[in-house]
């Protein structure tokens, strides 16, 4: 819903008249405003879904250095998705946004590195961009995380370290963190699982943002 008002009043004062048509115009320059555009046009919110369209704006933010615009513009090249598909292209965006300390971009160039899509398959490398993004907090980062640690792929296998993230991961409501954290937890000992259960709550007490709940 907010996105579809804030869509209707773009819109509007692209179509309006007036003495502060100009200044109101100036809006669509400002990057947080190329981004909700490129956004109502890739899922159709308050304007015709339009793929194209929505690369248009998504580039200007991007361009402009908005962290959100540059992950959704390279996941646009990642799927061809109103544009020519290019991993190339996704990760250099996933790159720019990464460097501003997104966590998004982070877990898409961690994934990039694990999978070898559009750079030489990395592990160690792939493991540092993961971690990263779930630090922040990010959910999906930590199940990949915990997987890694689950299956030993660039890091030594930890079962109480995969648990700890499967953990955090669950209490961001993770459905993939639901499923797997039960079967970890059973082959850990009742010492190794108080432990866990130790750290997640310091770790919840000292990151305190990350640990947030979405939409908290």
């Amino acid at each position: 819903m907010r996105r579809l008002l804030f869509a209707l009043t773009i819109l509007g004062l692209a179509i309006g008249s007036g003495p502060g048509r100009a200044s109101e115009l100036s809006d669509l320059e400002d990057p947080k405003v190329q981004y909700e555009m490129g956004m109502s046009h890739l899922t159709g919110q308050g304007v015709s879904k339009d793929p194209a369209e929505a690369v248009v704006w998504l580039r200007k933010a991007a361009l402009r250095g908005h962290p959100d615009a540059q992950v959704q513009l390279g996941v646009c090249y990642q799927q061809g998705f109103g544009v020519e598909r290019d991993v190339d292209q996704a990760l250099a965006w996933f790159r720019r946004a990464a460097e501003q300390g997104n966590a998004r971009g982070q877990l898409q160039v961690g994934l990039a590195y694990r999978r070898g899509a559009g750079v030489a398959p990395d592990l160690q490398q792939a493991i540092g961009y993961l971690r990263k993004a779930a630090e922040k907090g990010h959910p999906k980062a930590q199940v990949e995380l915990a997987t890694a640690y689950r299956n030993g792929q660039g890091v030594e296998r930890d079962l109480e370290q995969a648990a700890f993230w499967l953990s955090l991961a669950n209490e961001k409501g993770s459905p993939a963190a639901r499923v797997m954290l039960p079967g970890i937890r059973n082959q850990l000992s009742d010492a190794q699982r108080s432990e866990v259960d130790e750290r997640v709550a310091a770790w919840k007490r000292d990151h305190p943002a990350a640990a947030a709940p979405p939409g908290s």
